[in-house]
């Protein structure tokens, strides 16, 4: 059967890999002249990521993260840190062509520098440097993100919401190099977040992922947040942006296509991150091609989907509601929440999460909740709660 992947990032890469190891022909369609070319990720993973992509390379590898702060509007602090709380920072322009590289000693045919442009006559019309190709295929899997074009040609849905992400890569004030930063508030992004990323202990990636005016927004960030202020140096490296989509695209098969990552909308909406929905869903889809191969049954494919929603439909409903709260607080309520938390041992309770899974982060905030002697903090937090539930 003749597969042809579409987008050779890590969704592509995993699910070429896994056709090409169990007798599917298959093609990866890239259109830069690497993968992970250019960079549109943070590159921040947990350790169950990091297993699940077969522990890349050392080069890959950048640091490894125990814990967290958060930074409130007036540069107040909430930390978060715990031995299993575990997240790896990797280099995209290694780890893309690594994992390219598997999928092609696995039996996947490379074309890169090439464009799936749409079809004609029902053949694949593949823009090369070479000219102008039409391939035949028996499957088509969209791994090409939220702008892909084979979304498009195949009439699937967009993602319900569009946010953009900024970043730079820096010389930085690091404080600890084992901690993730986060920032909150009018002066880092109103409806999201913005974030300082530690390389080493005097290098840090520095983002914002907002719904308009990133650029403005990175700049508000660095200049005015007190947590962030006289941070970063001037000079910079390297800076990326990138779309990031949020919630599930509905559905995900659509006759002899399928869209897999960030294509399907197939990311943690509360952090933006999608890695870790994209390689397990990359595993499920080439499970449903793998059966349709055997059994000639194009209803196989729809495996993938009720395996999908079955694992993480619920997360991402929860991250949703989360990610619409970000739009709701303002400065004076994330001061309340910070204020709040310096009362009591939050910390070890938020720790208990699994920052792949935001239910668990809810379940958490619950427990916090009910540790609270003081009625007037249990009962704002109550209302944050059901407001989210509600959004």
């Amino acid at each position: 059967m003749r597969t042809l992947v579409i987008g050779g990032g890590i969704t592509g890469s995993i699910l070429a890999r896994k056709l090409a190891e169990n007798g599917v022909e298959v093609r990866i369609i890239e259109e830069h002249s690497s993968p992970g070319f250019p960079v549109q990720c943070a590159g921040l993973v947990s350790r169950k990521c990091y297993e699940l992509l077969g522990k890349p390379a050392e080069k890959s590898l950048e640091n490894r993260v125990r814990g967290a702060v958060a930074f409130s509007p007036s540069g107040r602090s909430f930390e978060v840190s715990s031995e299993d709380f575990l997240g790896y920072v990797i280099e995209r322009k290694t780890l893309d062509p690594e994992l390219f590289r598997r999928a092609v000693n696995s039996g996947a045919v490379p074309m890169l520098k090439s464009y799936f442009a749409g079809l004609k006559n029902g053949r694949a019309v593949v823009k090369t440097q070479d000219g102008v190709k039409c391939l035949d295929f028996d499957l088509i899997a969209g791994c090409d993100g939220p702008g892909g074009k084979t979304g498009v040609v195949f009439g699937f849905e967009k993602p319900e919401m569009i946010f953009s992400g900024l970043q730079i890569e820096c010389r930085y004030r690091v404080e600890h190099v084992d901690q993730v930063e986060i920032f909150l508030g009018e002066n880092a992004s109103p409806d999201f977040f913005g974030y300082a990323i530690p390389i080493d202990g005097e290098t840090a990636r520095v983002g914002v992922v907002t719904k308009e005016m990133a650029l403005h927004r990175l700049r508000r960030m660095i200049e005015r947040h007190p947590a962030m202020k006289n941070r970063v140096m001037r000079a910079y490296t390297e800076a990326n942006a990138g779309a990031i989509p949020v919630g599930l695209v509905d559905p995900f098969v659509n006759g002899r296509a399928l869209l897999v990552g960030d294509s399907a909308g197939q990311v943690k909406p509360y952090t933006g991150g999608g890695i870790y929905y994209g390689a397990v869903a990359s595993e499920m889809a080439g499970d449903a091609i793998i059966e349709y191969e055997k059994t000639g049954n194009i209803k196989a494919l729809n495996r993938y989907s009720v395996d999908f929603r079955k694992e993480f439909e619920k997360e991402i409903r929860v991250g949703m509601k989360i990610v619409k709260l970000y739009s709701i607080l303002n400065d004076n309520d994330y001061e309340t929440i910070f204020d709040i938390a310096s009362r009591y041992s939050i910390s070890d309770v938020i720790a208990e999460g699994d920052m792949d899974r935001p239910s668990t982060i809810i379940s958490a905030g619950m427990k916090a909740v009910s540790m609270m002697k003081n009625p007037k903090h249990a009962l704002f937090f109550a209302k944050l709660l059901s407001k989210m539930m509600l959004s």
